[in-house]
Protein backbone atom coordinates (compact mmCIF):
# COMPACT_ATOMS: atom_id res chain seq x y z
CA UNK A 1 0.00 0.00 0.00
CA UNK A 2 1.43 3.76 -1.07
CA UNK A 3 1.70 6.04 1.87
CA UNK A 4 -1.00 8.15 -0.38
CA UNK A 5 -3.46 5.40 0.13
CA UNK A 6 -2.51 4.62 3.64
CA UNK A 7 -2.76 8.33 5.03
CA UNK A 8 -6.14 8.44 2.78
CA UNK A 9 -7.67 5.70 4.61
CA UNK A 10 -6.30 7.14 8.10
CA UNK A 11 -7.92 10.47 7.05
CA UNK A 12 -11.22 8.51 6.23
CA UNK A 13 -10.95 6.09 9.65
CA UNK A 14 -11.00 9.47 11.66
CA UNK A 15 -13.75 11.56 9.91
CA UNK A 16 -16.46 9.22 8.90
CA UNK A 17 -18.44 11.54 8.18
CA UNK A 18 -16.08 11.58 4.32
CA UNK A 19 -18.13 7.91 3.79
CA UNK A 20 -21.64 8.95 4.01
CA UNK A 21 -23.93 8.41 1.07
CA UNK A 22 -25.13 11.53 0.62
CA UNK A 23 -24.74 14.41 -2.34
CA UNK A 24 -21.11 14.50 -3.86
CA UNK A 25 -19.80 10.91 -1.94
CA UNK A 26 -17.85 9.27 -4.66
CA UNK A 27 -18.92 5.25 -5.75
CA UNK A 28 -18.44 2.69 -7.73
CA UNK A 29 -21.31 0.49 -9.94
CA UNK A 30 -21.04 -2.42 -11.07
CA UNK A 31 -23.35 -2.16 -14.45
CA UNK A 32 -20.96 -4.25 -17.00
CA UNK A 33 -17.88 -3.43 -14.89
CA UNK A 34 -17.18 -1.23 -12.22
CA UNK A 35 -17.89 2.37 -13.51
CA UNK A 36 -16.76 4.73 -10.93
CA UNK A 37 -19.89 7.68 -10.10
CA UNK A 38 -21.15 9.81 -7.61
CA UNK A 39 -24.08 10.81 -5.28
CA UNK A 40 -25.86 13.96 -7.30
CA UNK A 41 -28.84 16.09 -5.83
CA UNK A 42 -31.60 14.09 -4.62
CA UNK A 43 -34.51 13.48 -7.52
CA UNK A 44 -37.06 13.34 -5.26
CA UNK A 45 -37.08 14.37 -1.77
CA UNK A 46 -34.96 12.12 0.51
CA UNK A 47 -34.35 9.57 -2.64
CA UNK A 48 -30.44 10.23 -3.76
CA UNK A 49 -30.28 9.59 -7.17
CA UNK A 50 -26.39 8.33 -8.67
CA UNK A 51 -25.66 10.28 -11.74
CA UNK A 52 -23.13 8.68 -13.92
CA UNK A 53 -20.23 10.96 -14.73
CA UNK A 54 -20.40 9.84 -18.32
CA UNK A 55 -24.14 10.98 -18.85
CA UNK A 56 -25.80 7.53 -18.45
CA UNK A 57 -29.50 7.94 -17.13
CA UNK A 58 -29.70 8.10 -13.31
CA UNK A 59 -29.62 5.05 -11.12
CA UNK A 60 -31.77 5.19 -7.84
CA UNK A 61 -29.74 4.30 -4.43
CA UNK A 62 -32.96 2.40 -3.06
CA UNK A 63 -32.55 -0.29 -6.62
CA UNK A 64 -28.70 -0.98 -5.22
CA UNK A 65 -27.69 -3.65 -2.46
CA UNK A 66 -24.67 -3.99 -1.64
CA UNK A 67 -22.82 -6.25 -4.22
CA UNK A 68 -23.54 -3.47 -6.84
CA UNK A 69 -22.02 -0.58 -5.07
CA UNK A 70 -18.49 0.18 -3.68
CA UNK A 71 -18.17 3.62 -1.48
CA UNK A 72 -15.14 5.40 -2.05
CA UNK A 73 -16.72 8.24 -0.08
CA UNK A 74 -16.19 12.16 -0.22
CA UNK A 75 -13.29 13.55 -1.49
CA UNK A 76 -10.74 14.67 1.10
CA UNK A 77 -10.36 18.26 1.07
CA UNK A 78 -7.71 20.52 3.24
CA UNK A 79 -9.48 21.25 5.68
CA UNK A 80 -10.33 16.94 6.61
CA UNK A 81 -6.04 16.58 6.52
CA UNK A 82 -5.69 19.48 8.80
CA UNK A 83 -9.05 18.29 10.98
CA UNK A 84 -7.11 15.06 11.72
CA UNK A 85 -3.39 16.67 12.57
CA UNK A 86 -5.58 19.33 14.98
CA UNK A 87 -7.19 15.83 16.39
CA UNK A 88 -3.65 14.69 17.67
CA UNK A 89 -3.35 14.56 20.52
CA UNK A 90 0.04 14.98 22.81
CA UNK A 91 2.88 17.24 22.69
CA UNK A 92 2.56 17.26 19.10
CA UNK A 93 2.01 20.64 17.33
CA UNK A 94 1.89 21.28 13.81
CA UNK A 95 1.28 25.15 12.26
CA UNK A 96 1.02 25.69 8.27
CA UNK A 97 2.44 28.42 6.31
CA UNK A 98 1.15 31.06 3.50
CA UNK A 99 2.82 28.37 1.07
CA UNK A 100 0.93 25.57 1.95
CA UNK A 101 3.87 24.03 3.82
CA UNK A 102 2.31 22.33 7.27
CA UNK A 103 5.21 21.67 10.28
CA UNK A 104 4.53 19.51 12.81
CA UNK A 105 6.67 19.04 15.72
CA UNK A 106 5.83 15.60 17.51
CA UNK A 107 9.02 16.24 20.13
CA UNK A 108 11.17 13.19 20.74
CA UNK A 109 13.78 15.83 18.56
CA UNK A 110 12.22 14.86 15.56
CA UNK A 111 10.33 17.61 13.58
CA UNK A 112 8.54 16.83 10.03
CA UNK A 113 7.79 19.16 7.56
CA UNK A 114 4.54 18.48 5.33
CA UNK A 115 3.78 20.35 2.76
CA UNK A 116 0.18 20.57 0.82
CA UNK A 117 -0.58 21.64 -3.11
CA UNK A 118 -3.30 25.19 -1.46
CA UNK A 119 -4.91 24.34 -5.27
CA UNK A 120 -5.80 20.58 -4.60
CA UNK A 121 -5.69 20.72 -0.62
CA UNK A 122 -3.75 17.31 -0.75
CA UNK A 123 -0.36 16.59 0.57
CA UNK A 124 2.04 17.53 -2.52
CA UNK A 125 3.91 14.63 -3.08
CA UNK A 126 4.40 11.30 -1.55
CA UNK A 127 7.13 12.03 0.75
CA UNK A 128 4.60 14.62 2.45
CA UNK A 129 2.07 11.60 2.70
CA UNK A 130 5.06 9.76 4.65
CA UNK A 131 5.98 13.13 6.96
CA UNK A 132 1.53 12.82 7.36
CA UNK A 133 1.98 9.06 8.29
CA UNK A 134 5.30 9.82 10.24
CA UNK A 135 3.15 12.58 12.35
CA UNK A 136 0.00 10.40 12.95
CA UNK A 137 2.00 7.68 13.43
CA UNK A 138 0.18 5.57 11.09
Amino acid sequence: MTEQLKAEAYVREQRPALMELTRGCEIKLKRDKWTKCFIAEEATPGVPAVVHLHGAPSVYLTELDGKNLKIIGHPINLQDWLAVLGGIKSKRTFSIDEDGECFADIGYDRNYVCKFNLTTGQPATESDYQAFNEIVSV
